[in-house]
C-alpha cells in the first residue's frame, strides 16, 4: 500500500476516534440527566449535549465523504479509489473473505477468471457502489448483506441532517420532520467504518509502516464524570474506574 493510502488509514482512524469521542460525551450527559436536572444544569448540559452529537454526526459525513477531483477529502471513498489499483498481501482468498466482514458478498465464478488486480478493482468498486449509488447497475453485480443496506440507509440519513440542518437551514417545511440515523446507527457507521481501515491493513498495509496503538474514547466519559463530581451532581463513588 502506498504511503498516502497508509497515512489515510492512520488519519482516517483519528476522524472515527473523534466522532466515537463525541458519542461518548452525549450518552454520558444522558446517562446522568436526572441528576443534571436536579442540580438545575439542564440547560448548561443540554447545550452541550447536542452540540456533542452535532460534531459526532458532523465526524461520521466526513469519515464517509465522497471525493471529486476538485474536493479531495481524508475519507473512505478517497481511500477506496486509493487502493483499487493496488494489489493485495495476504493473497486472493483472505481478500475474498475479508471482504464478506464488510457486506460484500463477490461472486466467486466471476471472480475465478480475473487477475489479482482486477479482482481488486472490481471488488474495491462493488464498495464505492454500495455506499455511493449512482443508480447505474454495475456488470458484473456484486451482492450486499443486509447490514451493508442499513449502513447506507443511516448514512443517507446523516447526510440529510448534516445538509439541512446543520450546514445550511432549509426552509423547505419538511425539515421539520427530518430525522437523523439513532444513536445504534451511528456507532453501526463507525463500527464499519473502523472495519474497512483494519481490512486495508490486514490486505494493503505497507509491512514499514508500523500501526499506531489504540485510542481509547471511552476516557471522555471518565472525564466528564470527573467534571460532574466536582459539580457537586454525583458522588465521588459514582465515578467509574
Amino acid at each position: 500500500m502506498s504511503v498516502d493510502s497508509d497515512d489515510h488509514c492512520s488519519r482516517i482512524s483519528g476522524l472515527i476516534f473523534r466522532a466515537r469521542s463525541d458519542l461518548h460525551f452525549y450518552e454520558t450527559i444522558a446517562e446522568y440527566a436526572s441528576q443534571i436536572k436536579a442540580k438545575q444544569y439542564s440547560r448548561f448540559f443540554g447545550s452541550i449535549q447536542q452540540m456533542g452529537l452535532r460534531s459526532a454526526l458532523i465526524g461520521i459525513c466526513s469519515i464517509y465523504e465522497f471525493e471529486s477531483d476538485r474536493n479531495p477529502s481524508l475519507s473512505i471513498h478517497a481511500l477506496c479509489k486509493a487502493i483499487r489499483q493496488e494489489r493485495f498481501q495476504k493473497g486472493r482468498e483472505q481478500f475474498l473473505k475479508d471482504l464478506k466482514g464488510l457486506g460484500i458478498v463477490p461472486d466467486s465464478a466471476v471472480c475465478d477468471h480475473r487477475t489479482d488486480r482486477q479482482v481488486v478493482d472490481e471488488c474495491i468498486g462493488a464498495i464505492i457502489d454500495q455506499l455511493y449509488p449512482t443508480g447505474k447497475p454495475r456488470d458484473p453485480p456484486m451482492g450486499s448483506s443486509p447490514e451493508l443496506v442499513k449502513i447506507r440507509g443511516w448514512l443517507g440519513k446523516a447526510k440529510d441532517v448534516r445538509s439541512r440542518l446543520i450546514a445550511h437551514a432549509s426552509a423547505r417545511p419538511d425539515v421539520e420532520n427530518l430525522r437523523g440515523p439513532s444513536l445504534e446507527g451511528m456507532d453501526e457507521l463507525l463500527k464499519w467504518a473502523e472495519r474497512f481501515i483494519q481490512f486495508v491493513r490486514v490486505n494493503f498495509a505497507d509491512p514499514s509502516v508500523s500501526e499506531e496503538p489504540n485510542q481509547n474514547a471511552e476516557t471522555v466519559r471518565a472525564s466528564i464524570v470527573r467534571a460532574l463530581e466536582g459539580l457537586s451532581i454525583i458522588a465521588p463513588s459514582s465515578i467509574c474506574s
